[in-house]
């Protein structure tokens, strides 16, 4: 998608990915699944939070020759995000997978070894697919699915957030089409219902406290 109003990453401009990466694993550093999965590594905050920016850096080196990665003009906000009809048979999964290179870069075996291991106990929270299904008992052949979204600790309350949506909303409104999202705390779900999400799924596993809830929001 190329929406008016927001910059899609370009994949060949890495300081930019990189300055994303950032602030995108730096505010991640406040969401319950990301807590969830560090919870393996030694109790270091700095390094955590290293590695928080690099998972995310993997992501978009992955995802942006694709046109995942979106942003505003001045940086503050970012979306991970995809319209399904472009990915065709790829996956998401499949594009975040070409950017493991700098996973095994920047990790050491042990670290990619726990990380793995803990995200493979976490699938019954960690469901990010659910929304193809969604999508087809509602009767749509396509939808946007936001992946990520992170807005920089000191641009919150300026407006970046709805600057950024807004575009990807007039879309789907535009098209017919839904949009769908995920998250994990009750702040970011309220916040979501705002600007007009409903939570419909809900996962759950007792071995961790998180409760991931499946978000949509209906064209208007």
């Amino acid at each position: 998608m190329r929406l008016p109003g927001i910059v899609t990453v370009n994949p060949a401009d890495r300081s930019l990915i990189k300055r994303l990466a950032t602030m995108m694993g730096d505010s991640f550093m406040e969401e319950q699944w990301t807590c969830e999965v560090l919870s393996v590594l030694p109790d270091n905050s700095d390094r955590k939070r290293e590695v928080s920016r690099t998972i995310i850096l993997a992501s978009m080196t992955g995802v942006a020759p694709a046109d995942g990665c979106y942003t505003l003009n001045d940086s503050s906000a970012l979306a991970l995000a995809y319209l399904k009809s472009e990915l065709g048979d790829t996956t998401w999964s499949q594009l975040e997978k070409r950017g493991a290179h700098v996973l095994e870069a920047a990790l050491s075996a042990e670290e990619l070894t726990a990380i793995e291991k803990q995200e493979q106990r976490m699938e019954a929270v960690s469901v990010f697919n659910w929304e193809y299904e969604a999508a087809h008992e509602m009767g749509f052949d396509d939808f946007i699915h936001f992946v990520c979204l992170a807005v920089d600790t000191q641009a919150r309350g300026s407006g970046s957030f709805r600057h950024l949506i807004t575009p990807f909303f007039d879309y789907a409104d535009a098209h017919n089409i839904p949009c769908f999202l995920e998250t994990y705390s009750d702040k970011l779900e309220a916040l979501y219902r705002h600007v007009g999400f409903q939570t419909i799924r809900t996962f759950c596993d007792p071995a961790f406290d998180i409760v991931e809830r499946g978000m949509v929001r209906m064209p208007g």
